[in-house]
């Protein structure tokens, strides 16, 4: 729970309605010398008062106080599951109220208000109003400036600094997306061999297991970020066959190698789906259908999985037990029906109208089957 903050509230509320001090003492009853120590602490407001001056200045007696509740982790994921599973069964604008209605009880849990960043980001798109849209994704922003403005947790605040670049980028703003993290994404700065540095000082203070732990964890990220990273790259070199094929041997055996088909089928699903569009546009239908094929196969183990984004294996036998710690652990960011949905979509982009109708419908039939799952 964070500190109680009535004096300074009470300062900052009376400079912003732009009265003096004698002329909140005369409304409230009080000498101008109360209000003075009111707001520089030397003494509290009788309580009978709290209600007269959050009423003064408009705002609730918990505003007034600077109380916010805090929630915790367990709180926050069960929030982010209900959400998720609401948007796959209710009306979109009856999840968005709710969710407005709790940032707005929990204005000041951070921790709260970027995994609400997170479930728009992902959530968004699901309604058609283009408008609401736009309007969520700048609710978003705002939430993320307020943490990195407000909060004193630094991992917090460069987290919602990197979401609010992923927010700018889906509202159309690339320059101003550049500018907020060009330099923070710089690969030559030091912050950047954290990883190596934190590894090599759990070593010399002898504390293996959070060595293994984290050296497991930081190459399995590393991992994860190639694969992203090399999703990018066959679309920014879509143009480019040799480069296309190139890339998807020498990602297909990092997949192989490390087995990230079980242990993080999302990240090799997306990279199959780009693959897919790459090949589409040199009109290479064999590669197409093979990506494809893919695509929908690590969609079902996503769906079949019911909501874990990662699992261990026998080399990879720690990252579970380190990402649990994680605001939402090792649950999938969306509902599997809405994963569903989306795949079946994916598969009526217009980059594979070349490709033979009933080899596409063959896929969607297996990923709308149930059974398949």
């Amino acid at each position: 729970m964070e500190e109680l903050s009535l004096s300074k509230n009470v300062a900052n509320l009376r400079k912003k309605k732009g009265v003096t001090q004698e002329t909140l003492a005369e409304f409230i009853g009080v000498t101008k010398a109360s209000v003075s120590k009111w707001e520089t602490g030397q003494s509290m407001p009788d309580v009978l008062i709290l209600p007269k001056l959050a009423s003064f200045f408009d705002v609730s007696v918990d505003e007034l106080l600077g109380y916010h509740p805090q929630l915790t982790k367990e709180k926050i994921r069960h929030f982010y599951q209900q959400w998720t599973t609401a948007f796959s069964e209710e009306p979109f604008e009856y999840v968005m109220e709710d969710c407005r209605k709790a940032v707005k009880q929990y204005y000041s849990c951070y921790p709260f208000l970027l995994q609400v960043v997170v479930l728009w980001l992902n959530h968004f798109m699901l309604t058609k109003d283009l408008e609401e849209q736009q309007a969520i994704l700048s609710e978003a922003e705002a939430l993320c400036t307020k943490i990195v403005e407000e909060s004193t947790e630094l991992s917090l605040c460069n987290n919602a600094s990197l979401l609010k670049v992923a927010v700018m980028l889906q509202l159309g703003k690339p320059e101003e997306a550049l500018s907020e993290i060009e330099e923070k994404a710089d690969p030559y700065r030091f912050a950047q061999q954290s990883d190596t540095l934190l590894i090599q000082a759990y070593r010399a203070a002898g504390q293996t297991k959070k060595a293994v732990s984290y050296t497991q964890f930081s190459m399995f990220s590393h991992l994860i970020n190639l694969v992203s990273s090399a999703t990018h790259y066959l679309l920014i070199q879509i143009i480019q066959l040799p480069v296309i094929e190139e890339t998807v041997n020498r990602i297909d055996a990092v997949i192989q190698a490390f087995n990230l088909t079980a242990v993080h089928p999302n990240s090799c699903a997306q990279f199959s789906y780009a693959a897919a569009c790459a090949y589409a546009k040199h009109e290479k239908e064999e590669q197409v259908i093979k990506c494809l094929k893919q695509f929908v196969d690590l969609t079902l183990i996503l769906i079949r999985e019911e909501g874990r984004i990662l699992n261990g294996d026998r080399y990879f036998d720690e990252i579970t037990e380190i990402s649990e710690v994680a605001e939402l652990g090792v649950q999938q960011i969306r509902d599997t029906k809405i994963i569903r949905v989306g795949a079946l979509s994916a598969l009526e982009n217009p980059i594979f109208q070349q490709i033979e109708r009933s080899k596409i419908e063959k896929l969607k039939k297996r990923l709308a089957s149930k059974t398949a799952a």
